[in-house]
């Protein structure tokens, strides 16, 4: 046992780091569960610790052909991938391109589920579009075909198919139970509604709220002085309520149902609607205040929400070239991802197992919990704990790890300018029960198993931070330990 050479030594352990990464207040005053920086880490639903995130892969899983892949969608059930670069759709099947036809618009597809078969409604800024899976059909009055309105944006509700466009104040209703049936008639025909009418703002958004459609409108290019609007029922006895003002959204793209709530981006951050059981009431809360300087001043036109549910996370892109914000709404913790600029992801999607990335190089990536490889390049994931600061003298007498290594890799944990070597080795010994001094250990720990690092040390200053960086690999990280003094 070694005996404390201060006898005024703290230890501080840390085995809890749910907090996430806090960049509302300073270093220094971060809590205990808090980190200052979390870069390519990530927390899921099965464990309250901390990982680095999974790499693209060395290769891409599909090499669509497309100048660069700015929507991606996933069809379950038929199993294949959807995907355009803004003006040619295609699928993906098992890694292989097929090719689908051309959009019926110009603007990002919004894309939605049809039918007991899982078809797919598209909307692009023109009619709407119809795929089975083998055709695509675009509603624009040939042959028998009805004309949809322009649209896009896409719903399901209550067997018909809502369509609005951004600019408008109507929403379209097919006939029930035909997507093709956009002719008036009977109260089973086409039908519409105007949302807010005369309210001096146009329809960004809507999503489903429990049984209730939600509608987010916006003044002009800016988005600014919106109202939300709360649509019970369905035809004939719609009714429109406002629930909210000066609450907006930038698109279609930036809203999310999850249960019983409503994710939400605007200039202020993430934020959520949910239901208030008692009343009925809706109330808005903030997820994301404590990253809001990273994910609130976006670019409107780029900017996107995405759900990874077997991740339990929402990711966040706020622009093209720079991170995704990683929220895990299990924990209430936020890191980031980053990734090269030659495969930045443009476009996210889930098929429940893994997660796919369209890319700007024209090629969809798998997300591969094996691989800490992005095109070839190698994950780097930082964290940085909070500062540890004092008015007098600190000396730090020890620090140290425990870990899980998952592959092959390296990486260093510093305080001030002292380190500790990380090296997964699968062909080393295994150092998970060693005690000694890690500068003079020769063994490393073996992939898969745990690790636990430790450094003596006499580093002396006024402020520390602790830095993780693994420049290669995939670890969990378990503990992290500091014993110091004032002096």
């Amino acid at each position: 046992m070694r005996i404390p050479l201060h006898p005024n030594e703290k230890k501080l352990r840390i085995r809890d780091l749910t907090g996430g990464v806090n960049l509302s207040v300073s270093p220094d005053e971060l809590a205990d569960d808090e980190i200052s920086v979390g870069v390519n880490w990530e927390y899921d639903v099965l464990s309250t610790l901390p990982k680095v995130r999974p790499g693209l892969g060395a290769t891409e899983w599909c090499d669509t052909g497309l100048d660069e892949v700015e929507s991606l969608f996933y069809c379950p059930n038929r199993d294949f991938f959807l995907c355009s670069d803004g003006t040619t759709l295609k699928k993906a099947v098992d890694g292989s391109p097929g090719a689908v036809g051309t959009l019926a618009g110009s603007k990002i597809p919004v894309y939605h589920l049809w039918g007991e078969t899982n078809d797919v409604l598209i909307a692009s800024g023109g009619k709407l579009q119809h795929y089975d899976g083998t055709t695509l059909t675009k509603y624009d009055g040939t042959g028998e075909l009805d004309t949809s309105p322009d649209c896009d944006i896409v719903y399901v509700q209550f067997g018909r198919v809502l369509l609005a466009k951004a600019g408008s104040d109507r929403i379209h209703y097919s006939g029930v139970g035909d997507c093709g049936n956009w002719t008036g008639g009977g109260d089973d025909d086409y039908q519409y509604q105007d949302v807010g009418y005369k309210d001096g703002r146009d329809i960004r958004a809507m999503v489903m709220l429990s049984n209730d459609l939600i509608v987010f409108k916006a003044i002009g290019g800016d988005n600014t002085q919106g109202i939300i609007y709360r649509i019970l029922y369905g035809f004939p006895d719609w009714e429109q309520r406002e629930i909210s003002r000066d609450i907006h959204t930038f698109s279609q793209l930036t809203v999310l149902p999850l249960g019983d709530d409503v994710f939400y981006l605007d200039k202020r951050g993430l934020k959520n609607l949910s239901t208030v059981a008692e009343y009925g009431d809706v109330k808005t809360t903030d997820q994301g205040d404590k990253v809001v300087s990273e994910i609130s001043d976006g670019n409107v036109s780029q900017a996107r929400l995405w759900h990874i549910p077997q991740k339990g996370q929402v990711w966040v892109k706020p622009a093209n070239g720079g991170p995704i914000w990683v929220y895990s709404y299990t924990h209430g913790a936020w890191t980031c991802f980053t990734f090269p600029s030659t495969v930045e992801p443009l476009s996210i999607a889930t098929d429940g197992t893994y997660v796919y990335a369209g890319c700007n190089d024209g090629k969809i990536y798998k997300m591969d919990p094996d691989s800490s490889f992005d095109g070839g390049i190698a994950v780097t994931a930082t964290l940085k704990y909070k500062r540890i600061a004092s008015n007098t003298q600190l000396v730090i007498t020890e620090f140290g790890m425990r870990y899980k290594g998952f592959t092959t890799g390296s990486g260093n944990l510093q305080i001030g300018n002292d380190a500790i070597a990380l090296s997964f080795d699968p062909e080393g010994d295994v150092a998970y029960d060693d005690e000694d001094v890690a500068y003079d250990d020769a063994d490393y720990p073996v992939a898969e198993v745990e690790g636990r690092r430790i450094k003596r040390t006499n580093l002396r200053g006024f402020e520390f931070t602790p830095e993780l960086v693994v420049s290669e690999g995939k670890i969990e990280l378990k503990e992290l330990w500091i014993h110091y003094a004032e002096v």
